[in-house]
């Protein structure tokens, strides 16, 4: 009769614990009960990372706006002189100093200006870019930009594409 009552207080009033579940079912609804385990298990698994190489795709200019890319229509439309009035514009946080400032680094965490892939300088280098000649202007952060062109991007990479 005591053994009866501690195992009722042990169970509870909701029926008994998950192990003593487990000891009584019988084989089949125990593997039922391991197969949904695995399968809610399943379920909760994170997303994987993406691949640093998905991260380079070109988007067709004819997408929506984009907040890391100014494409040509956008530039056109500003009816601006060049490419540091169009990003001033349009997306001013490419200019933005960005990460820590690493000793003799004369940017000082600013990003660096890419045209068609050949490191030109600083920001201030976008004033020497006609608008006319715009394709587009992307923004990649620094992680992106040191996969693409090497390491000391801190401050990102501005790519500008022109026409040939």
């Amino acid at each position: 009769m005591r053994f009866s009552s501690h195992r009722r207080a042990r169970s509870g009033l909701h029926g008994p614990t998950l192990p003593e579940a487990l000891v009584r079912c019988p084989l089949q609804s125990r593997t039922q009960l391991v197969a949904l385990l695995v399968v809610l298990l399943a379920g909760c698994r994170t997303a994987q990372p993406t691949s640093s190489a998905a991260l380079h795709v070109e988007t067709p200019l004819t997408t929506a706006r984009s907040s890391d890319a100014l494409d040509c229509a956008e530039i056109r439309s500003a009816r601006v002189d060049n490419a540091y009035e169009a990003v001033m514009r349009f997306r001013p946080e490419f200019l933005r100093p960005r990460g820590a400032h690493v000793p003799g680094d004369p940017s000082g965490a600013a990003p660096m200006v890419y045209v068609d892939n050949v490191r030109q300088g600083g920001p201030d280098m976008l004033r020497t870019i006609p608008a006319g000649a715009i394709v587009d202007i992307r923004y990649l952060s620094a992680t992106t930009a040191s996969d693409r062109f090497g390491p000391m991007h801190p401050g990102g990479v501005i790519v500008v594409r022109t026409r040939r």
